[in-house]
């Protein structure tokens, strides 16, 4: 009887074994199919990112679109406007919306200059980083391939969709606009209006990661004379500054376009209101970490980079001199040798630290004004500091 059961229970052992192995040898196999098609899967994602970076959409769309003459983007501004116009003059909403065509036509109008003058500049970068210099600049090259490839992907097209859709959906819960044709005629050009300018600000973006890239480069081609003109730098700067101003005051008209838009004394104290409060909340905050906080922050943080960019290649230049300055001594330099280095070296000390002339004070002044009207669009939405306005207004003014 105990040996029937001993050999009972080593058959139910091996039994039990083999089980354990062949579930083990499953789940190893189904682990290897499974890691196989992840590897499959990553394969496919790179080669299409790849495909994707070497096709540049957005560089061709754009390359294409600024191929148009400027007489005829300036009859289609022209047209829109008297489209515009026309559909709210007959829905008898004129004295509502006309600031509004006003206000966007004009974004439209400072977005299509800059788009301009971004693709003239990128054409100019290629020419002086990737055609010019090419053995001395192979670090600078890499970098500018990257910033092309990621600048440029569709993936940043997500952005240009994901932001107008919050904010067309704060605008029709708050009932700002309705599904009536003005509500339509606004859709569509404002959702225009808004692609473009958030392309442009994700592009901005990217000239500052390529500026953070070059700040790290260890060595590349420049004027050694004067460090702030060299090319491809005053190039940059260049855009940076057109972008700088029209930025500024895009991010201007879209605080007073917010702010003529939405009604005011709408928020009830000590409670919230599904959705209006929410609604208002939400797209207050993007415009206000978007447009009044950050792209001031951004254009500081470009001017400091490029400002560094040519600080450290005066002290590489100014290393080099008294290397050579030093060797001279050494070798008996005759003293007119020694003072024309000396000189080189105090002119390159006393040179420009900024490649173009810029302003800070405008700027300033527009960041400000901003804030100011974004902020007094929040106070204005309590009833009660609504009403102290009004009481200020009638007794002061």
């Amino acid at each position: 009887m105990i040996k029937h059961y001993k050999k009972t229970k080593k058959k139910l052992v091996k039994k039990s074994h083999s089980i354990m192995r062949n579930i083990l040898s499953k789940l190893i196999l189904l682990f290897q199919k499974i890691l196989n098609k992840i590897k499959y899967l990553r394969k496919l994602v790179n080669e299409i990112m790849y495909k994707e970076l070497e096709v540049r959409p957005i560089l061709k769309g754009l390359n294409t679109f600024y191929q148009i003459s400027s007489i005829w983007i300036l009859l289609a501004l022209v047209i829109n406007a008297i489209i515009g116009f026309g559909i709210i003059y007959f829905t008898n909403s004129f004295q509502k919306y006309w600031i509004h065509i006003v206000c966007i036509t004009i974004c439209i109008s400072l977005t299509i200059i800059i788009g301009r003058k971004y693709t003239k500049i990128i054409a100019l970068l290629d020419v002086e980083i990737d055609k010019k210099n090419t053995y001395d600049n192979s670090e600078l090259r890499i970098n500018y391939k990257r910033f092309k490839n990621y600048a440029f992907h569709r993936a940043n097209l997500l952005f240009c969709i994901i932001i107008p859709c919050v904010f067309f959906w704060a605008i029709f819960k708050q009932k700002y606009l309705l599904f009536d044709i003005v509500g339509v005629y606004g859709v569509i050009i404002i959702s225009i209006t808004l692609f473009m300018s958030i392309l442009g600000y994700v592009e901005y973006i990217w000239i500052l990661w390529l500026l953070y890239r070059i700040m790290h480069c260890e060595h590349f081609n420049y004027n050694e004379s004067n460090p702030s003109q060299t090319p491809f730098l005053i190039y940059i700067a260049d855009i940076t500054n057109w972008a700088k101003w029209f930025f500024l005051v895009e991010g201007f008209i879209y605080i007073f376009e917010y702010f003529i838009l939405i009604p005011h004394e709408n928020v009830a104290v000590g409670k919230i209101q599904m959705p209006d409060n929410l609604s208002f909340f939400i797209t207050w905050i993007i415009l206000l970490i978007v447009l009044v906080l950050a792209f001031p922050i951004i254009v500081l943080l470009q001017e400091t980079m490029i400002s560094k960019i040519i600080d450290n290649l005066k002290q590489e230049q100014i290393q080099t001199l008294s290397l050579c300055f030093n060797t001279a001594n050494n070798d008996n330099t005759t003293i007119e040798q020694a003072y024309m280095c000396n000189s080189i070296m105090v002119n390159i000390i006393s040179s420009s630290d900024y490649p173009i002339r810029t302003q800070r004070f405008g700027p300033a002044l527009i960041s400000l004004a901003t804030f100011a009207l974004h902020t007094i669009n929040l106070l204005l939405q309590l009833p009660q500091i609504h009403n102290l306005i009004n009481q200020f207004q009638q007794y002061y003014m």
